[in-house]
């Protein structure tokens, strides 16, 4: 009796712990569980997340005017396709400004397509020097030209230490040059203003001749002369001096092409970063 006591008491006990550790595993260790997993899944996504469109790392701007560059940016950005992205710092550390740039781009993660396409603007403070970096399609649609009109855009508010003016005034003008000819500068921007009107005029034009003519053909009374003279009555005109004046000058211009390398490949003006990207673009002093 004593015997099957002790054997009933020892199973009781068996089972009880067993319902505990059961207990234990639902309500503490798969919970943690489950939390160690969320913790490691934001950790590896966060790793891998491009950076945002604008970042501060010098201080200088103000929380409000960085919620509003960067929610301009991240519209350039979404209109045409490629990143537009800016970054200030207070030191580049020893780096040249070109190299510091290509860096903040790689290891940010910008880049949209195959191509990584967008572009970084770098504001080193402490050094006084900015610096363009662009990938894929930008380093045509936003070459030597456009760069150097950024850096006139900029110059007033980087002299007078408005770096957050500074900032979007490169958004607008990567914005304006890739509405003009598309963020790969092939002409084909997303909004084609200058070709709509030009098709528009040539259109009016058509028209405009197809009614002339209709029109001149009804007046049976009149009659082209071939000669200025024709329309003046004999002796009513006596010259007394005659001269030949410079009226005008007529001029055209035409596309210059994007100089290519050696057997073709990337256009002059890029280099290879060290991890084996090419990158375009440019920079100056304030």
């Amino acid at each position: 009796m004593k015997r099957t006591g002790i054997r009933k008491t020892t199973a009781a006990v068996t089972g009880t712990l067993f319902s505990a550790w059961a207990l234990f595993r639902a309500w503490v260790l798969f919970p943690a569980w489950i939390l160690f997993l969320a913790w490691a899944l934001a950790v590896r996504v966060g790793a891998e997340s491009p950076a945002a469109g604008f970042a501060d790392r010098a201080g200088v701007v103000s929380p409000e005017e960085e919620r509003s560059l960067s929610a301009f940016l991240d519209e350039v950005s979404a209109r045409h396709g490629v990143d537009v992205a800016a970054v200030i710092v207070d030191s580049l550390g020893g780096q040249e400004a070109g190299e510091a740039a290509d860096r903040y781009y790689e290891n940010g993660g910008f880049g949209t397509g195959e191509e990584r396409s967008g572009m970084l603007l770098l504001l080193a403070v402490g050094e006084g020097q900015w610096h363009i970096s662009t990938e894929g399609k930008p380093v045509t649609g936003f070459g030597e030209k456009e760069v150097r009109s950024a850096g006139l855009a900029m110059s007033g508010f980087l002299s007078a230490g408005d770096y957050a003016g500074a900032v979007r005034a490169y958004a607008e003008e990567a914005d304006r040059a890739f509405r003009e000819h598309g963020a790969d500068g092939s002409g084909r921007g997303p909004f084609p203003i200058g070709r709509s009107a030009a098709a528009a005029a040539a259109a009016g034009l058509i028209v405009s001749l197809f009614y002339g003519g209709r029109l001149k053909g009804q007046l049976k009374s009149v009659s082209s002369k071939s000669a200025a003279s024709e329309y003046a009555a004999a002796g009513s005109l006596k010259l007394t001096r005659s001269s030949e004046s410079f009226l005008y000058r007529k001029q055209s211009r035409e596309a210059k092409a994007q100089p290519q390398r050696s057997g073709g490949g990337a256009p002059e003006g890029t280099h290879a970063f060290s991890s084996g990207r090419t990158h375009g673009g440019g920079g100056g002093s304030f």
